[in-house]
């Protein structure tokens, strides 16, 4: 009988297996590149935010401006209507810096009233401190009140404390109507104020 052979030892000895990566994991160069796109990603949505930032911005300055400027249109007084009144009977206008003002208006140079309206009919006083040119009295002034064409109206006017007698006129067109030799300007100019009330 012969001896049973014997296998070399090393070849019983077992050898170490290579550890298989588990499913689904991914290798250096896949984790670097999806690294690569998270980054990516996070710059442009900080651009986008950068953008998004820099339009609000420039729409609330835009709308500061726009604020401002209704604030100051707000502050601004309104155009006044000229005063309409069915029981208005009086109306007076103080001409101030009368002494500088009548230098400045030579004969025939006239000084004009702001319009004013009475029973929906728009008017206007036409003064000539200096006189007109059918003004022959010397020192005289010379008053005209103007209204639209159709108006028929009574009415009497004054300089100072000078009343003319009451007129009864009828407009025909747009004029004025009134006298060239009003009354002597000196006596009805109030020196302490430096004014003449028409």
């Amino acid at each position: 009988l012969s001896a049973p052979s014997r296998a070399p030892l090393e070849a019983c000895v077992p050898r170490p297996r290579r550890r298989r990566p588990p499913a689904g994991a991914m290798s250096l160069e896949e984790l670097a590149f999806q690294a690569d796109q998270f980054a990516y990603a996070l710059e442009e949505r900080q651009r986008r935010h950068a953008e998004a930032i820099a339009e609000l911005r420039t729409q609330a300055k835009a709308l500061r401006h726009r604020a401002r400027e209704a604030l100051e249109k707000g502050a601004r007084p309104a155009p006044r209507a000229p005063p309409d009144n069915v029981l208005l009977r009086r109306v007076e206008w103080s001409i101030s810096s009368f002494s500088e003002r009548m230098q400045e208006k030579p004969k025939n140079s006239a000084m004009w009233s702001e319009h004013f309206t009475i029973m929906g009919v728009q008017m206007k006083l036409e003064f000539f401190p200096n006189g007109r040119d059918t003004t022959w009295m010397p020192g005289f002034c010379a008053l005209f009140l103007w209204c639209p064409a159709g108006v028929r109206l009574r009415y009497q006017l004054r300089v100072g404390n000078h009343w003319m007698a009451p007129d009864v006129d009828t407009w025909d067109s747009h004029m004025g109507h009134g006298h060239s030799n009003f009354c002597f300007l000196e006596a009805q100019w109030d020196k302490g104020s430096n004014s003449v009330t028409v």
